[in-house]
């Protein structure tokens, strides 16, 4: 009965099947680190998931991906291959590596869409950030422009400014030696008024003495 369970399992297994399961369990042990990989590029960059810095990371760990589900790929159709020539094209064991395949190949198949639809994303991440790049660059020197010209025009109205202090300066001492004449010379007709008022009392008095004496 021994016998007999052991030559099945001998009739049922395939040249490599040994290699291909160890192979298989290295790869599953890799991508299984890639995926946390994966996992934390994903966390880190949450509140800037579509910069070009976070889309590089996660493009850098898909194609770790990719890489190892292609390997599984190959390493599965090869054993598919010896499988059915030593079991049959529709023996269990084929049957089940036909499916796994087929899986695999999903997988593969995914990962790809995923690294063409990050590279877009690169892409078009790359061109709005070399947009604002112009935009600033375009802003910076308008701004120098416009700074050239309001400091000219700073300088005109600073010329202006003295200009017109010069001249304020200038009607102000005008304006204080007008007063300056102005006040002398009512200071000068007080005066004069003040001096024919006594000679006339003066030269009046003796006149009207004389009259008196006449009589």
């Amino acid at each position: 009965m021994a016998d007999k369970t052991q030559n099945i399992k001998t009739r049922l297994s395939f040249d490599g099947e040994a290699e291909y399961k160890a192979a298989c369990k290295e790869i599953n042990s890799t991508l299984k680190v890639l995926n946390s990989e994966m996992k934390l590029v994903t966390a880190e960059y949450k509140d800037n998931a579509n910069s070009v810095e976070a889309l590089k990371a996660k493009q850098e760990v898909l194609q770790r991906v990719y890489s190892e589900q292609a390997k599984k790929v190959k390493e599965t159709e090869a054993a598919l291959e010896k499988c059915r020539k030593t079991t049959g094209q529709n023996s269990e064991e084929s049957k089940k590596l036909e499916a796994q395949l087929n899986y695999q190949k999903t997988a593969l198949v995914k990962t790809e869409q995923e690294l063409n639809k990050t590279a877009a994303d690169m892409e078009k991440a790359g061109r709005a950030a070399d947009d604002m790049g112009k935009e600033i660059e375009e802003s910076g020197q308008q701004a120098e422009s416009a700074g050239g010209r309001f400091s000219g025009l700073g300088g005109i109205l600073g010329g202006l400014g003295g200009a017109m202090a010069k001249g304020v300066t200038v009607i102000g001492t005008a304006a204080a030696a007008f007063l300056e004449r102005v006040t002398r010379h009512r200071a000068a007709s007080r005066s004069n008024r003040h001096g024919s008022s006594s000679r006339t009392c003066i030269y009046g008095k003796p006149s009207g003495r004389g009259e008196r004496g006449v009589k």
